[in-house]
């Protein structure tokens, strides 16, 4: 491996985090540094965003392996708990991938761990991958820690601003999805903008809101997005109508899944099998998981008035949903949970004027509906026919009651009207005048 006896090299590095403008460009630019510089055969580099180790920048590394490599930073600190650099054999890496069934190509002897501390706080941690049959020696291990710790105001500085960048784009995604909630009129315009915005802006693989049926205790498929070859592919292989967009499964009113929803929890995983053992079996699902590039997946519930309406799924092509991606998908759906509530609730009203409507067309009484200046802003047919045909309907809307009462009866109408602001309602006998000045009771 390299000399670290760089020193011309090292000012480059220097100017060149003072350019930086995005903290992937600020760990692109150490990581390209120690791997080109000290013969690295690559290379990956975490950064610790809020408690979590996030995957910013990777360098000759099979994807699957880094991935899985930030789950186990994140389920065991040794690398910060020991303080300084650790180096892990090929064999350990090997154990690994064993574990987690993945297969992706060794070809590095063994990883060097590098933690990186600004004020003795863990920022991140940079990880190196020594060539074959090669081990890193101290004084090249030593140069490393020395470069990190010199560029590591540089990556807390971009790291902050990162942060600060999530939350204004967490943010803008939000009032973007409030606002297709807004001018949504039915549930599947509300749901697909919302799964599509969200999809879009975490660059998801695919998404979907599936309803329960309690009565007939099975899920159907609502909304996919999207619906793209890969989705048309798995449909083919697996013999279901995903794309139509009602697809059925059936699901046992047991199931842990369910209870967790229906509790309230929200469920993040990375194995697909546990969703779908009910109506697939473990090789279709591996097989499903595997053609759609799936590392993790989260499923929101969805409740309406306190009960399980049903839920979002959100498939992600890296090993790990980040806490900040949780938030915002805890948000996003509760806020589609408000929609497609307050859309029902439309539905209702509409269905109930639309009853008390023909209800009062096809009644033999007349009903006339004022408003608290006494104007008629609601009659049905059989006012019209009492009045006189001739007289149209829309020459009616809108006048006051008084235009067709005699004298005598104006009286008692603004006496008992009166009253009613007060909450006071009796009945009372008028007599009234049609358009030829005749009087009924």
């Amino acid at each position: 491996m390299g000399e670290p006896n760089l020193n011309d090299e090292k000012s480059i590095l220097r100017s060149r985090l003072l350019r930086a403008t995005t903290l992937r460009e600020c760990t692109d630019y150490i990581l390209d540094y120690l791997v080109n510089t000290l013969d690295f055969g690559g290379g990956i580099f975490y950064v610790l965003l809020e408690e979590e180790f996030t995957m910013v920048s990777s360098k000759g590394i099979n994807f699957a392996l880094a991935s899985q490599i930030e789950t186990w930073l994140n389920d065991d600190f040794i690398v910060i708990k020991e303080g300084h650099p650790v180096f892990l054999s090929k064999e350990w890496i090997q154990n690994l991938i064993k574990q987690q069934e993945l297969i992706p190509s060794i070809e590095y002897s063994g990883y060097l761990f590098c933690p990186v501390f600004h004020k003795n706080e863990p920022v991140g941690v940079a990880v190196l991958c020594a060539p074959p049959n090669i081990t890193p020696e101290k004084k090249q291990i030593d140069y490393v820690s020395d470069i990190l710790y010199e560029s590591s105001i540089f990556l807390s500085y971009h790291r902050l601003l990162h942060e600060i960048n999530i939350n204004r784009k967490h943010s803008a995604v939000l009032d973007e999805v409030t606002r297709y909630l807004g001018t949504s009129n039915d549930i599947d315009s509300a749901a697909f903008y919302t799964l599509k915005v969200l999809t879009d802006a975490l660059s998801y693989v695919f998404s979907y809101l599936v309803i329960y049926d309690d009565k007939n205790e099975k899920w159907v498929l609502q909304i996919l997005y999207p619906v793209d070859q890969r989705i048309k592919t798995l449909e083919r292989e697996l013999g279901l109508p995903l794309s139509s967009g009602k697809c059925e499964f059936p699901n046992p009113t047991q199931s842990a899944l369910l209870k967790k929803l229906i509790s309230g929890e929200i469920i993040v995983g990375h194995d697909l099998f546990p969703l779908y053992q009910d109506y697939l079996d473990h090789q279709k699902v591996r097989f499903f998981q595997h053609i759609l590039g799936i590392q993790s997946f989260i499923k929101v519930p969805v409740f309406i008035n306190e009960k399980l309406y049903g839920a979002v799924m959100f498939a992600s092509p890296r090993r790990r949903i980040r806490k900040d991606e949780i938030r915002l998908l805890r948000e996003a759906v509760s806020r589609l949970s408000v929609s497609i509530s307050t859309i029902h609730l439309l539905n209702l009203i509409k269905d109930s004027e639309r009853k008390y409507r023909n209800l009062i067309n096809t009644m033999q009484d007349g009903l006339i509906v004022l408003d608290e200046k006494m104007r008629i802003r609601l009659l049905n047919p059989r006012v019209i026919d009492i009045y006189g045909k001739q007289v149209e309907r829309k020459d009616v809307i809108g006048r006051s009651i008084l235009e067709f009462l005699p004298d005598e009866a104006k009286k008692i109408v603004l006496e008992h009207f009166e009253k009613r602001k007060y909450g006071v309602s009796d009945s009372y006998l008028l007599r009234y005048k049609d358009e030829e000045g005749k009087q009924y009771a």
